[in-house]
């Protein structure tokens, strides 16, 4: 129970790495003063005990027939559609949805600094004419 909970919160907080870079990228003021070492710490916290509590089906569901502890029955059901949804699917996707936006922000960001880089070259054209 406990390494696999420990699993979960490792796999998790990559997904909040990617979710803090994209954080970070954002032009509002607001938004980037999320990433911050107070919030990262409420967040590892929170996420851990979300971690552990979503993982209690394990201990409580798992059982011991003949001696042979493990998933049976309907459980063996649930227990895969779990690792598939919580483990399989959901962090790979998260991490690929906040990783891109963190590009796509990075290249706006880019953009914007090559317009600026160009309007100023342009003024500084202006004012050498002026003189």
């Amino acid at each position: 129970y406990v390494g696999h909970c420990l699993g979960q919160c490792i796999r998790y907080t990559i997904v909040f790495a990617c979710i803090d870079r994209y954080i970070i990228t954002q032009r509002s003021f607001h938004i980037r003063s999320l990433s911050s070492i107070q919030m990262a710490v409420k967040v590892v916290f929170t996420m851990s005990l979300i971690c552990f509590i979503i993982g209690l089906h394990i201990p409580i569901l798992m059982s011991i027939r003949d001696g042979v502890c493990g998933m049976f029955d309907s459980y063996k059901l649930i227990y895969a559609i779990y690792q598939i949804i919580l483990v399989g699917l959901l962090p790979p996707i998260l991490m690929i949805i906040f990783s891109s936006l963190t590009i796509r922000n990075l290249w706006y960001r880019h953009t914007d600094q090559i317009r600026v880089r160009n309007r100023d070259r342009y003024l500084m054209r202006m004012l050498i004419a002026e003189v």
